[in-house]
This record gives structure tokens, sequence and C-alpha cells, in this order.
């Protein structure tokens, strides 16, 4: 068995050997064959620089330098583009996914899971963060009828032909787990642990998180126009209500407030429709007309 191990790398020098030194340990423990890719979002501090040293120690660790900071999401799906494992492990960069953990993720997928998501006992993150991957869970459980006790993770492991039907996609705009829940049902979720931050601080901000909630909501689902059309229909059937009353009882006293009430709403309405419908423009015109990948590839080492 061959394990493809992928990294997106984002100002993670500083933990990056360590990394380094625990999944080789993992893996010759369990006595199997691995390879690592890490992927260098245009990080800003001594990341590539490290992970070169790596790539002179070990040439099992592969690298892939990027031209602009692209986001965690393009990175790991651009990692994965060059795995030849039978099966693709996803982590973060940052010691906060144990490595040691990663013999729970083989174990199960081998019941025949195309994938499994690594869910934390008790994450080590911050309020907001985790606030933020609750409003995500939700959403993916409204796009995708997704159980309620499945959850997902950056933590992962992929069956080699789910991560290559994956890693073919052409989309600029992407969230993995929306990806990966529009190409299988067939997944599962474990319990593993999760470790405090040991170097520097979390690059996750409110930002992102919301920038995330937003591209998985418009560019893989039509969640929104359905809102909307929803909120049109209950309007209108209201409104022909609330006329039909004018004329059948003494409702006359009411007209002008009724009047700037109906107002005021199909403004919100009007102005609603207007931001969704905006949106959606402006996914298509980045996937149609924008001719800038989601990612450059600045340097390779394979």
């Amino acid at each position: 068995m061959m394990i493809s191990i992928v990294i997106p790398v984002y100002n993670g020098a500083e933990s990056l050997e360590e990394l380094y030194d625990r999944i080789k340990e993992v893996m010759g423990k369990k006595g199997l064959d691995f390879e690592i890719i890490m992927v260098d979002d245009f990080s800003r501090d001594e990341s590539y620089k490290m992970m070169c040293r790596l790539r002179e120690k070990d040439k099992r660790v592969k690298l892939i330098r990027l031209a602009f900071n692209s986001g965690q999401h393009n990175a790991t799906l651009c990692g994965m583009r060059y795995c030849s494992g039978d099966y693709v492990i996803t982590m973060d960069d940052d010691l906060q996914h144990p490595p040691e953990e990663i013999v729970k993720l083989i174990d199960k997928i081998e019941e025949g899971y195309d994938i499994v998501f690594g869910i934390a006992e008790d994450k080590k993150h911050s309020f907001y963060r985790n606030l933020g991957n609750r409003l995500i869970d939700k959403s993916l459980n409204v796009i995708y009828d997704k159980p309620p006790d499945l959850k997902v993770s950056s933590f992962r492991i992929i069956r080699k032909g789910l991560a290559e039907l994956l890693s073919n996609c052409k989309r600029k705009e992407i969230y993995l787990a929306g990806l990966i829940f529009e190409n299988t049902s067939n997944t599962a979720c474990i319990k593993v642990k999760h470790d405090a931050r040991k170097y520097g601080r979390s690059n996750y901000s409110i930002k992102k998180a919301a920038r995330l909630a937003l591209n998985l909501v418009f560019n893989h689902s039509d969640l929104p126009l359905k809102i909307t059309v929803f909120i049109w229909l209950v309007f209108f059937t209201v409104l022909s209500i609330a006329s039909v009353l004018l004329f059948v009882a003494p409702m006359k006293y009411f007209f002008d407030k009724l009047a700037f009430i109906i107002l005021w709403f199909l403004t919100l309405l009007n102005l609603l429709s207007f931001l969704v419908t905006a949106r959606y423009i402006k996914g298509l015109r980045r996937e149609m007309l924008n001719d800038k990948p989601p990612y450059e590839i600045k340097e390779l080492q394979l």
C-alpha cells in the first residue's frame, strides 16, 4: 500500500521538520510506503527553505511552490494532482492534526469507504473559528442533505479513484468538502485527537470564514436562488390575501400603513434579489471570462 500525504503550507516553517519526523516514524511503524507532497501557498516566512532542506534529506518529500496565495483548498487540490498513492491523506501544517492519528484513518477507510474525515474530539481552536466551522457544517447539511452526525475536516483520507476525480476539477473557486459531497456519499468520520497550536498563530480569520461560507453556498449550490424565489412566493401570497381583504373588510383606515409596508418589503426583496443575482454573475464571470488560473506553480520538485 502506498500513501500520499498532501500538506498545504502557509507560514509553517517552525513546524515542518517535526511534522516530517513524526510522519516518517508513524509510517515506518506501520510498514507503509509513503510520499509527502508539500505545497507552499506563497508563504511569507522561511517555509520553502525548510521544505527544501527536508527534500535534501528525503526524496519522498515532493515540493510545489505556488506563485501567489491561492488558499488552502486550491493548494490542497494542486497537491492531489501530483499524488501516486493508493490513498491520499490531507492534513494541516501546524501539528494540530497529530500524525499518529493517521493510522486510525487508514484502518477506517479499509472498511470500504471513499473518504474518511478525522474529527477532533476536543478542538483546540478559537471561539470564532469553531463558530465558523459549525456554520459551514450546517450549510453542508442543508445543501447536500448530509447526515448531521457526519462531520467534515481538512484531516481526511481519500481513496485514489475519488482523489483523481476531485483533482480533475477545473473550477476556479472551490470548497473541497462541497466538491467531495458532489462526487460521493460513501463517507465516514472518526474521532481523532486535536492538539493545541505549538508554533506561531493561526492564519484563520472571520473574513476567511465568511469567504469560505459564501464560496460554499454560491459556488456549490443554488440555495440562495431557491430562498429568494420562496420569499417572493410568500410575499405574493400575503399581498394577494391583503388585496382581497381590502375589498371585503372595512380596512380603508389601514390602507396607507399597509401600502407603506408593502413598498418597504418590495424594496427589500428587490435589493435581496439583486445581491443574490449579482453574486452568481460574479461567480460566472470569474469561471468563464477570467483567464487567471486558481493557482500558478512557480517551482516543482518531484
